[in-house]
Order: C-alpha cells, then sequence, then structure tokens
C-alpha cells in the first residue's frame, strides 16, 4: 500500500515533472536564494524520477528514439545533407521542447568529409 504522501508527491511529479527542465544547473539560483536548499540535486533527481516513470512527451521518446537509431552509425549522418536534417529536426521546435530553445544549426559539411578533404589536399 502507498502512502498518501507518496501518492501526491507522484501526482505532483507527473504534473510538474516538466518544470525541472526549465533550469540550466548553472547555480545561480544557489547563490541568490538565501535558504540553502539544494535545488540543482533536486532538479537532476526530479529530471530521473520522470525518465525512470516514463512521464516524457511522445515527442521526445520519438525524437530519441529517432536520433539514436540515425547517430548509431554516423555513414547515416554524413549522407543526409544538413538541410535535410534541418527539416527533420524542425518540428522538436515547436513539439515537446520549450519555445525557448532551438535545435542547433547543423555544419554544411561532416567532420568525416572535411578530413577525407584535407587528406586529398596533402
Amino acid at each position: 500500500m502507498v502512502p498518501r504522501k507518496a501518492k501526491n508527491f507522484i501526482k505532483t511529479a507527473k504534473d510538474f515533472s516538466h518544470l525541472s527542465f526549465a533550469s540550466t544547473l548553472c547555480e545561480a539560483y544557489n547563490k541568490v536564494y538565501p535558504v540553502h536548499i539544494p535545488s540543482t540535486d533536486l532538479l537532476l533527481e526530479n529530471r530521473r524520477t520522470r525518465v525512470e516513470q516514463g512521464l516524457q512527451p511522445l515527442t521526445e521518446k520519438m525524437a530519441v528514439k529517432g536520433f539514436n537509431l540515425i547517430r548509431s552509425n554516423w555513414k547515416t549522418m554524413d549522407f543526409i545533407p544538413s538541410n535535410i536534417k534541418k527539416i527533420v529536426t524542425l518540428p522538436l521546435n515547436y513539439l515537446g521542447w520549450d519555445p525557448q530553445r532551438n535545435m542547433p544549426d547543423f555544419a554544411k559539411k561532416s567532420f568525416s568529409a572535411k578530413i577525407r578533404e584535407r587528406n586529398k589536399k596533402q
């Protein structure tokens, strides 16, 4: 039997777990706030709990699985042009991501392509 307080915590964790990702974990809060609460540790614990309980949005789960599938083979990443990568990841700016965050730009040439070019010149 789960204690009543634990049930309330689980409900709260489910409803507000996304808020733990609003912080960059830079610890500026700890320097300003007079009560010495280990906010960084608590935020990390909330993030861990969210993942363990499977509370991430479906778009986030799918994006992570898709990214892991593609990045598992560097030849796949090299094969896909940077503008296609940008188009494919564009929805992440609007679905499941905070409006203040944007996907980083992809390099025009991959690292391995730059190395191949450099080796040809030598």
